[in-house]
């Protein structure tokens, strides 16, 4: 094992029990042994900082609002880099920060070694992104590239998913969103008597990632199944999600990923349904990698890497985009068929084991965040 590292985690964006920052990267980080320093916006979540780092309370980013949590991010970063070994940001705005944090100061011949994680697809983003007025878009798009060109030539960069890699001109460490799969397939565990079927959801609640054909299909669901929504929606979505009155919807809201993770098994399945953006084309959803790892089968669109992967695992239902007399009808044939449904369960989680699973992918990760710290 290498010697402890110093290492300055930062995100003004993301929840700061995101999946990918905190429970996979953080945590197989301190796994190693070695020290972490988390900055993120703990007030603006209402959660305390996890146990293990030192957390940092910063301003959220949202929206319009950037530039003054970048800004507070960028002073106390400054601040603590000097004494961190690895500086890793996982988001867009940050890059003028993690830049200036990659050059050696005045009377230092080092700097720390400074990684962008690159979560999105960010120029197919900027396009699909609400806040951003329309005629400002092309422009932004085309800075986005040239500032990642930018980076890749300065900063360490580890990338989200392999479509990303013919973005950048070298090769950079795939570290993607894979779920610490079980060693065993959990059980099911069938409804009580009375007891509806679930259908479950985790994930951002937006309209680009289903909510109103979810919506749709709950008004359309027989008296025996329910859906239960879980996951972080605007304030006007969460609002409407708390104000419908059904029985067949059990919305949850914003709930820890360790906490959403215990409600996957014994689910009827689990829902991806992506738009068609680019964003997502060829985006994997970790959530659909979550579902293989319980054991629960999952219904998606037919964006090209969900439906590779419901094929390659024998675990997923396609269906149209949009489509949700057939989304209805995925269902109600899962539901029918519970030998079918058992067989998917076995096959997904045997593919997420062998080929999605965090257990082995952390470690890969950490070594290449202890390789860069060595070449400082």
């Amino acid at each position: 094992m290498p010697r402890p590292l110093r290492i300055l985690v930062i995100t003004v964006a993301h929840p700061p029990m995101d999946a990918r920052i905190h429970n996979r990267q953080v945590r197989s980080l301190l796994e190693r042994g070695h020290e972490v320093t988390y900055l993120a916006p703990f007030t603006a979540f209402g959660v305390e900082p996890p146990a293990g780092v030192r957390g940092v309370d910063v301003p959220r980013s949202v929206g319009r609002h950037r530039l003054g949590p970048v800004v507070t991010a960028g002073r106390i970063a400054r601040r603590l880099a000097r004494h961190h070994d690895v500086v890793i940001g996982h988001d867009p705005e940050l890059l003028p920060v993690l830049l200036a944090l990659g050059r050696p100061r005045r009377g230092r011949r080092d700097a720390p070694a400074v990684v962008w994680d690159v979560h999105e697809d960010v120029p197919a983003q900027m396009e699909m992104t609400t806040w951003i007025p329309g005629p400002v878009k092309r422009p932004a798009t085309a800075v986005a590239t040239a500032v990642e060109g930018y980076t890749e030539r300065r900063l360490h960069l580890t990338l989200a998913e392999h479509a990303y890699a013919g973005r950048f001109a070298g090769t950079h460490p795939i570290v993607p969103n894979s779920p610490r799969v079980p060693a065993e397939l959990p059980e099911e565990v069938p409804p009580g008597p009375g007891e509806p079927h679930r259908l479950i959801y985790v994930g951002a609640l937006t309209t680009a990632r289903g909510i109103e054909e979810m919506l749709e299909l709950v008004r359309r669901l027989p008296d025996d199944v329910r859906l239960e929504l879980i996951g972080n929606a605007a304030p006007a979505l969460d609002a409407r999600l708390r104000a419908v009155d059904d029985p067949r919807l059990d919305y949850r809201g914003f709930v820890p990923n360790a906490v959403a993770l215990q409600r996957l098994p014994g689910a009827l399945a689990g829902l991806v349904l992506l738009h068609r953006h680019d964003n997502y084309l060829q985006s994997q959803p970790s959530k659909a990698l979550e579902y293989l790892a319980h054991g629960v089968p999952f219904i998606t669109t037919p964006n090209p890497a969900c439906a590779a992967l419901a094929e390659s695992s024998g675990a997923g239902v396609v269906v149209d985009h949009g489509d949700v007399d057939g989304l209805l009808a995925a269902v109600l044939a899962l539901r029918d068929d519970p030998a079918r449904r058992q067989a998917m369960r076995v096959a997904g989680h045997t593919a997420a084991l062998a080929h999605h699973d965090w257990n082995t992918q952390g470690r890969e990760f950490a070594e290449a965040v202890e390789a860069w710290a060595a070449q400082r």
